[in-house]
């Protein structure tokens, strides 16, 4: 019997760094051949180095699949939220689903893989496969594209959410994007849609003769029943001084995935740059340049023409509220309870 130490497989790990298509193809042959007596890619593997590597290629599908597999995600929202562990999926178990929603139209395939929602946000994760004429790249985009999520009656005249769309992988005529949603109001659950039009790219970007040159007309409408993990709502009403003016911050909530501030006031956005604060002593501070936020603005309201500016962050990784010590704007802080 071979002995296998710790050394040769540190050695191991060194020497094979297979990329995301090898380790799908490796699992693929191993799946096709398990029942085999004698697969012939094995046929001459008698020797203590290829027992070593054959542990070494378990391990390395292991530790980029096993989590997706054994709790649910799916390994791009892995890689996206920066290779999250289990204790962080945990933390937003009841964001996350996986619905059936498939539709094919004018030879476009489109299908949800993912979605993960707090109570204002929601990321949908998804996949194009085009017709086999066309080959992506970044210029090709929808010229129109939502989601649309039920939501809380409020008391707001006029809303305005903020979306943003980012290509993960894309290769030949198949793409996979996250599009990412936060809105004004909080979300009910329910069914959401995501809605898709007209497959093309922009000629002459930037120029008086730019047009819009379209690859695929249509409309793709997907619809998926969701839910969403609860945020926690800290209700403030503090005065705030910001731009040598005060301004009145109203709510903040958080959750695992993201950060809301409401004030209410005029020139809000150039002033205003949030701290989020934990325990450790380690902070986030953002605004509207800063990457992963969005601001937003509705009018609560109409008679007095009285708008709330909502200060979003979503975080590069899932974090645990708990750790969340207090939330700093301009002079003012605001402890978690």
């Amino acid at each position: 019997m071979t002995n296998l130490h710790e050394t040769d497989l540190k050695n191991c790990f060194d020497a094979i760094v297979p990329t995301d298509e090898q380790k799908e193809n490796m699992l693929q042959r191993i799946l096709e051949n398990d029942n085999a007596a004698e697969p012939k890619y094995f046929k001459r593997a008698s020797s203590r180095f290829s027992i070593i590597a054959t542990v070494c290629v378990i391990l390395i599908l292991t530790a980029t699949t096993a989590l997706a597999i054994n709790f649910g995600w799916h390994e791009k929202l892995i890689e996206y939220f920066n290779n999250i562990s289990q204790g962080q999926m945990e933390l937003v178990r009841d964001g996350v689903n996986t619905p059936e929603a498939t539709i094919t139209k004018n030879g476009v395939t489109i299908s949800i893989l993912q979605t993960l929602a707090d109570s204002n946000g929601i990321y949908v994760l998804y996949e194009i496969i085009a017709p086999d004429d066309i080959e992506f790249n970044d210029a090709i985009l929808w010229s129109w594209f939502a989601i649309d999520v039920p939501q809380t009656q409020t008391n707001s005249a006029y809303g305005l959410g903020t979306i943003q769309r980012r290509v993960l992988a894309q290769n030949s005529n198949k793409r996979t994007e996250l599009i990412f949603l936060q809105q004004s109001s909080s979300f009910e659950s329910g069914y959401a849609s995501l809605i898709l039009r007209d497959l093309g790219y922009v000629e002459n970007a930037g120029t008086e003769s730019m047009d819009w040159v379209s690859l695929v007309d249509g409309e793709w409408r997907l619809e998926w029943e969701f839910t969403y993990q609860e945020s926690k709502v800290i209700e403030v009403n503090q005065p705030v001084s910001l731009n040598g003016n005060e301004k009145l911050i109203t709510t903040v909530v958080i959750s695992p995935i993201s950060v809301c501030v409401y004030i209410q006031g005029d020139d809000v956005l150039t002033g205003a740059s949030p701290s989020i604060n934990f325990n450790d002593g380690s902070y986030i501070t953002y605004n509207s340049q800063t990457p992963n936020a969005s601001f937003g603005v509705y009018l609560t309201d109409e008679e007095k023409m009285i708008y709330e500016h909502m200060l979003y962050y979503h975080f590069k990784s899932i974090i645990n509220v708990e750790d969340v010590e207090s939330i700093s704007i301009g002079d003012i802080t605001i402890p978690l309870p």
